[in-house]
């Protein structure tokens, strides 16, 4: 038994000096948030319920992926974004809506009278002038025909460093919640005549 004992010490010590290194500091990460205003409803129906957008496989990471507009990705390891960046966009849109139009709006499937938003996000990227957001959207109802659709493209000012991109970033998402907040208006007033 102690022969055991003396075997699985030194294969635990080996496996622990290789793994840790001592000379070297950690690099610091720092996270990021998308930002948007904080509303309170101010109409109680209907709710716009917002599933967990769509994002494409090439920035659906926890690091914050920038990329230019020949879709030439930069990753930094130490950017990383504090929640997932699908649910987000869904709760950024939302706090947008709420604040254009005074409508709720939840991450989850509501009991009551609601809408469905879906948001595909087809691009996040930086040209030579602009930080750039390309979405489409599309409202159903609750038993899930469609309603309305559009597509837009939102531009913010050009940004040099992550921190400057992902405001860059928010500012579009507000760009383009107002835009869905023009297609939502009529199908409220039908709904709530």
């Amino acid at each position: 038994m102690s022969k055991l004992r003396v075997l699985l010490c030194l294969v635990t010590s080996s496996l622990i000096t290789g793994c840790i290194t001592f000379d070297q500091k950690s690099e610091s990460v720092t996270f990021h948030q998308l930002s948007g205003p904080v509303t309170t409803p101010t109409i109680k129906a209907p709710i716009i319920f917002i599933p967990r957008a769509n994002i494409p496989v090439s920035i659906r990471r926890p690091t914050l992926v920038i990329a230019d507009e020949t879709r030439v990705i930069k990753v930094d390891d130490s950017q990383r974004w504090i929640a997932s960046l699908d649910r987000a966009v869904s709760e950024i849109v939302g706090r947008n809506l709420t604040k254009q139009t005074g409508l709720p709006f939840e991450l989850h499937t509501p009991s009551e009278n609601y809408l469905v938003l879906f948001i595909d996000v087809e691009a996040m990227f930086l040209t030579a002038q602009a930080t750039v957001l390309q979405l489409h959207y599309r409202f159903e109802d609750a038993q899930g025909k469609t309603l309305s659709q559009g597509h837009g493209q939102w531009k913010a000012k050009r940004s040099e460093n992550p921190i400057d991109y992902v405001n860059a970033q928010s500012e579009n998402f507000a760009k383009a919640a107002a835009q869905i907040a023009q297609d939502l208006k009529p199908l409220i007033e039908i709904k709530n005549p």
